[in-house]
């Protein structure tokens, strides 16, 4: 019977920007025996960009072509759905250009340039536009000219048809203005424009709302962005009838694309998460996984117990980590003695 792993990042790989307990040779462990495996994050950062990332900070390479992330899924979304549409997106230009470009997507502005366009309309907090947008382009070593469309473009669009959040956000007070223009206004983000028939739809690559890093508390992350959106859009308006595709872990989306790339009749998921990992795991046992929980990242022993009311968040194994976890497993195989 062929097995084979798929590993997450944050919690089990790495701690922060630093190789995890045992990380590098696990995975040369699974090298050494031919036992396939993929890399399943809800990393946002092209696969060849993150396959560099890795190498500096695990110590081991790991080809993008074995890499499916929330940034694969946000590529396919470009290419497979948003054909001829105007897409409004959330992330850094640093690390979501690259998708778009391997995309091919002509169609795509930034909630950032959109503030730019509106710099007449108050964003609080003594808020100088001319002033952010600069340091948000310095940020990403681009300027205006280099994104799909430039701000100072007269083909600048005034609506959108539909949100992408792509990456990760360090503006996610003008992140969640612009957009809630654009929902509100029926697709319309500048003064003038022509309001579509429905509210644009949300798609979500990275939907986690934290991570495990190299602190004793999970990290933010970009899902909180889009909480908070949901929460303040419900708050505004009384109504829940925002329309979200969320296409990271936990949710069908990455899953079917690493069950397809994977291609093994069992497949162990290691991760850190019980809000993603591991429901995610357990929502595939069908094709043959199996969820297993990992204690270098979010996830303490002590935490299971207050999660046994959601069955789906319960793992099928625990380990201390990435190398126990690797080395029982293949012992269960019978590939090590």
């Amino acid at each position: 019977m062929s097995f084979g792993f798929a590993l997450d990042v944050d919690g089990v790989l790495r701690l922060g920007a630093t190789a995890a307990p045992g990380a590098a040779d696990a995975l040369r462990m699974l090298d050494e025996h031919n036992v396939p495996f993929i890399i399943v994050s809800n990393s946002g950062i092209d696969p060849p960009l993150f396959e560099q990332e890795l190498e500096r900070q695990i110590g081991y390479t790991i080809p993008s072509s074995r890499i499916i992330n929330a940034g694969t899924t946000v590529i396919d979304y470009l290419v497979e759905k948003a054909r001829g549409k105007t897409i409004l997106v959330v992330g850094a230009p640093v690390l979501t250009l690259p998708l778009i470009k391997r995309a091919g997507h002509q169609r795509c502005v930034y909630t950032m340039q959109v503030a730019m366009k509106m710099k007449g309309v108050n964003i609080q907090g003594e808020f100088d536009v001319e002033k952010h947008y600069k340091v948000w382009l310095e940020e990403s070593g681009i300027e205006d000219k280099d994104l799909p469309i430039p701000t100072a473009s007269p083909d600048f669009p005034s609506e959108v048809d539909e949100i992408l959040f792509a990456g990760d956000s360090n503006t996610w007070y003008v992140d969640i203005q612009v957009i809630m223009d654009a929902l509100l206004r029926n697709g319309v983000v500048l003064r003038e424009g022509k309001p579509r028939d429905s509210r644009p739809e949300i798609y979500a690559g990275n939907t986690d709302i934290s991570y495990g890093a190299n602190y004793v508390i999970p990290r933010l992350t970009l899902g909180t962005a889009l909480e908070g959106l949901v929460a303040t859009y419900k708050r505004l308006t009384n109504r829940d009838d925002l329309v979200i595709h969320r296409m990271g872990k936990p949710y069908s989306t990455i899953f079917t694309l690493a069950h397809r790339k994977l291609d093994t009749e069992t497949t162990y998921m290691i991760g850190d998460s019980l809000l993603s990992d591991i429901p995610g795991a357990n929502g595939m046992k069908d094709k043959g996984w199996h969820s297993v929980l990992v204690f270098t990242g979010q996830t303490k022993p002590d935490m299971l117990d207050e999660h046994r009311v959601h069955p789906e968040r319960i793992p099928t194994y625990t380990y201390a980590d990435i190398g126990e976890a690797v080395t029982s497993l293949l012992k269960k195989h019978g590939v090590l003695q």
